[in-house]
Order: C-alpha cells, then structure tokens, then sequence
C-alpha cells in the first residue's frame, strides 16, 4: 500500500482520532512546501494523481505585495508561505526564521495565506477536522492567527458550531502526532495493509490501533519499530546501491 506524505498522516489523523459519526479531514504541512492531504468517506483522495493544494492562488492581505517564490505558480500559499518564501521574504537564511520575534508583521501574513488555503478546504471538500503540522507550525502563535482569520475569510457564510469563535480552535488544530506524523502515516499504511478488514479506513478504534494508549503497541513503541524498520531499509540500500552500480558498469 502507498500513498503520499500528506494523505498518509491524513488516514492516520482520520483513523485513530476521528470524532463520532465523521467520515472526512484534512492535513496540512507547513514547511519547506505546503502539502495537503485529504480524508474524504473514510478513504484519502487521489483522483487524477493527488491534491497539489499547496500551489492554490490565494486572498492577499493588505499590505503583503511579496511577488512569492514558487516557480511556477508564483504567489501561491506555497511560494508565499513554505519556509523557502518565508526566508526570501526576511532576505536571511531558512534556519534563522526561528530567530524571529512572535510580533514580527510576516508571521501574520503567513496566517493570513494559511487561513486563504483553509477556506478553499472548506468550501471545496468541507472536511470535518483540520489538521496542521510541519516546522513552521512550531511557531505555535500561528495558530489563533490562522483561526481569526478563517473566520474573517468566511464571512460566516458557512454556518456551523465549529466555525465559530468558540469552536474553531477544536476544528482547526495541531496534528496529534506533531512532528512524528510522518511516520506514523506510513505505518498507519502498513497496518491497513496487514489489516483487510479496516482497508475501507472507517473501521472504530480497537486494540488492534498501533497508537492508541494503552493498547500493546503505543505510540512510542510505534515510532521506534519504524526508525529500526528505516534504519535496516537504509542500510540495504547503501550496501546494494554499489554493488548494482558495479554490475551496471
């Protein structure tokens, strides 16, 4: 079983934290690109290949005239919100963004694009749950930002309980595997696989969920069967790599 970096930790989010009677969401990450990954009646969109929301035309804020830096479609979310954007936006280097003050005018209008991405979400594919991830949502003040501003964007044209001032921050959150939501999609993957019976993605929660605490396999164990799993794939690629290149040769 295979699928992309974003819809893999959008199954996981899916599977083993959805809420009752839900049978969609969406995960978002938010680093060197935007990815976007989409649960939608229990199974991940594909379509023609996979969503490339991440390189959407955006509402600008007043004010952001940044000409973006995605090669091909400019002034997406991508290329005005990825860390590569946000770097050439400061003019310093990606790995000096985390030097920056939280009231610094950039971060709000990286909500701002965010929250743009968020309302095409909700209008197009109205996903149940929200997730966000990746490094530039360590940033943690991002958060209420991007919630203000959804609301903004929406005009309280879509009605519902989670699209209000007191719902939001339950709709739109911060993945639940944090930076391990990767891993944890992939192997998320792997237990579909070995699973048939919860292949349709909609099956309750039970003690065969890898991460679900207290069952025999939690989250940490979870995590340390993948690096080990990667480790030993790494170290067979690097061991036969040379030796295919030789008998190419």
């Amino acid at each position: 079983m295979f699928d992309t970096d974003v819809n893999a930790p959008a199954l996981a989010e899916y599977m083993w934290h959805k809420g009752k009677d839900e049978t969609s969401c969406a995960y978002i990450t938010v680093g060197t690109g935007i990815g976007v990954g989409l649960v939608v009646n229990g199974a991940p969109v594909h379509g023609l290949l996979h969503p490339e929301a991440g390189h959407l035309s955006c509402q600008r804020m007043e004010g952001d005239n940044f000409e973006g830096t995605d090669t091909l479609f400019g002034a997406s979310i991508e290329g005005l919100t990825a860390t590569p954007a946000l770097a050439a936006r400061k003019n310093c280097e990606r790995e000096e963004l985390k030097h920056l003050a939280d009231n610094d005018k950039m971060w709000d209008y990286c909500a701002h694009s965010l929250a743009s991405l968020i309302v095409s979400l909700v209008l197009v594919a109205s996903p149940e749950r929200i997730y966000l991830s990746g490094g530039v949502m360590n940033r943690k003040i991002i958060y209420p930002k991007v919630h203000d501003m959804t609301l903004k964007l929406l005009h309280g044209y879509i009605v519902h309980p989670k699209l209000t001032p007191e719902g939001i921050a339950r709709y739109i959150t911060p993945s639940n595997f944090d930076q391990e939501a990767g891993i944890i999609g992939a192997l998320t993957l792997a237990h579909c696989a070995l699973n048939p019976k919860e292949s349709d993605q909609s099956a309750p929660r039970s003690i065969t969920n890898p991460i679900k605490k207290g069952s025999k396999c939690s989250e940490k164990v979870t995590l340390a069967v993948g690096i080990a799993i990667g480790t030993i794939l790494t170290g067979l690629v690097l061991i036969v790599s040379p030796k295919m290149a030789k008998r190419k040769q």
